[in-house]
């Protein structure tokens, strides 16, 4: 069978036709948020199903408390990512000082860039706080959803080296959208050299992958329902304060 020069057309519009679908439905599957796959990890015996994912990824802001030139642990970044601090969470002994050590009042803000902090509705920890060393020193922890409005959320007290913190209990519930968290060292320097708490990593557990559109968003600004209500525009997320009243944000 003899097969003519348009056959070739024919076939190549086929391919074009394909290639051109292919990149729709890539597209499509961005813009809805599916993206690649991430992989649940375990980290110190706790579940995150996010992965890597769930932890700050950027220092913010560093105030360094007294005495904290006096630890090797002066690195901020060492707060970022998984826990990996040995002995807590790490079995090699060359990350004996892979946290940071806030200094006695001390403080550190971190950001979420892949995630959204907020509580999930029941009264299980969200907001996790990994330390080095034998057990969790005094800190004060705050949220914000745009590093300027901050919910004090906790003073830790535990006597392990990990702590975790009900969102929910603090009134930042399911529709809330925290992107800070700020840590500071509560205890004073009364015996006049403690280098003050040391931050390992900060996770959110669960958390909302920043690419999912928001929760209830729309086109456009939101509107103000009246106290205590309000909406989200531009895919934006509603944070309820823990006073009762409500604010419209979208991604920072």
């Amino acid at each position: 069978m003899h097969v003519g020069p348009s056959s070739g057309v024919l076939i190549d519009m086929k391919r074009s036709g394909l290639l051109a679908l292919g990149l729709t439905l890539a597209l499509a599957g961005f813009a809805l948020g599916t993206g690649s796959p991430v992989s649940a990890g375990s980290y110190c015996g706790i579940d995150f199903p996010d992965g890597d994912s769930s932890f700050a990824d950027e220092v913010v802001d560093v105030t360094p408390g007294d005495y904290q030139g006096e630890t090797p642990q002066s690195n901020p970044e060492e707060a970022l990512g998984p826990p990996n601090a040995y002995p807590n969470c790490s079995n090699n002994q060359d990350n004996y000082w892979s946290a940071y050590s806030l200094g006695a009042g001390g403080e550190i803000v971190l950001k979420f860039n892949n995630t959204v902090l907020r509580g999930d509705g029941s009264s299980k920890p969200d907001l996790y706080i990994f330390e080095s060393g034998d057990a969790m020193e005094s800190m004060e922890v705050w949220v914000s959803p745009n590093g300027q409005d901050w919910t004090h959320v906790a003073t830790t007290s535990t006597h392990t080296a990990t702590t975790g913190i009900d969102l929910d209990a603090q009134g930042v519930g399911p529709d809330a959208a925290m992107y800070y968290v700020r840590i500071q060292d509560a205890e004073q320097n009364d015996d006049g050299a403690r280098a003050g708490a040391d931050v390992d990593a900060v996770g959110a557990n669960p958390v909302i992958p920043r690419d999912n559109g928001g929760n209830g968003g729309g086109n456009g600004g939101g509107d103000d329902d009246g106290p205590g209500t309000a909406s989200a525009g531009n895919g934006g997320y509603v944070e309820s304060e823990a006073d009762g009243g409500s604010v419209t944000i979208g991604q920072p």
